[in-house]
C-alpha cells in the first residue's frame, strides 16, 4: 500500500503530551506496547507534516527504551526509525544526536560497539547526519576508535 501525505500540516503537540505521560507510566510493565503507541503516533505526524511532533516522538522512543535498559530495542527502534524517516533529514539527524549522547552509558563494552554499529549504519553515506556524529563521536576517544575501525 503506498501512504498519502496529508498537504496541509497539522500539530499533534497535545495528543503527543497525552501519549508521552501514559508511556511514561506503562513502559516499565510493557515496554513493547509503548513502542507500539510510539510508533503509531510517529505516523500519524509523519503522514501529517507534524515535523515538529515527529522529531519528538522518535527521540522519546529511544530515551523510553534507554530507560528500560532495553538496548535490543533501541537498536531495533533506531533502525526502524531511519527505514521510516529516510527522507527527513532532521528526525534523522536528531535520533543520531539523541542515541549519540547513550554511547557512554551503555552497560558494557558488548552493548556500546552495537549501538555504535547501529549508528554507523544509519550515518553510511548520509554527509549531514556523518558531520554531526563526527563532532559527537569525535569527543569520545574510545568511541572515535571503534568508529574507526570499522565497528
Amino acid at each position: 500500500t503506498m501512504l498519502v501525505y496529508d498537504s496541509g500540516k497539522k500539530d499533534f503537540t497535545a495528543e503527543v503530551t497525552v501519549l508521552f505521560a501514559q508511556v511514561d507510566k506503562s513502559a516499565a510493565e510493557n515496554l513493547d506496547d509503548a513502542i507500539t503507541s510510539l510508533l503509531a503516533m510517529e505516523k500519524k505526524c509523519r503522514v501529517s507534516n507534524d515535523p515538529t511532533n515527529l522529531v519528538k516522538v522518535c527521540k522519546f522512543m529511544l530515551k523510553v527504551c534507554k530507560e528500560q535498559n532495553d538496548w535490543p530495542k533501541l537498536n531495533a527502534v533506531l533502525a526502524l526509525i531511519n527505514k521510516r524517516c529516510a527522507q527527513i533529514k532532521s528526525v534523522i539527524t536528531a535520533v543520531v544526536a539523541e542515541a549519540l549522547g547513550f554511547v557512554d552509558q551503555t552497560p558494557s563494552l558488548e552493548v556500546k560497539m552495537e549501538l555504535i554499529k547501529s549508528l554507523k549504519d544509519i550515518c553510511a553515506g548520509n554527509f549531514d547526519v556523518e558531520s554531526e556524529s563526527a563532532k559527537r563521536i569525535g569527543s569520545n576517544r574510545y568511541s572515535l576508535k571503534c568508529w574507526s575501525i570499522g565497528l
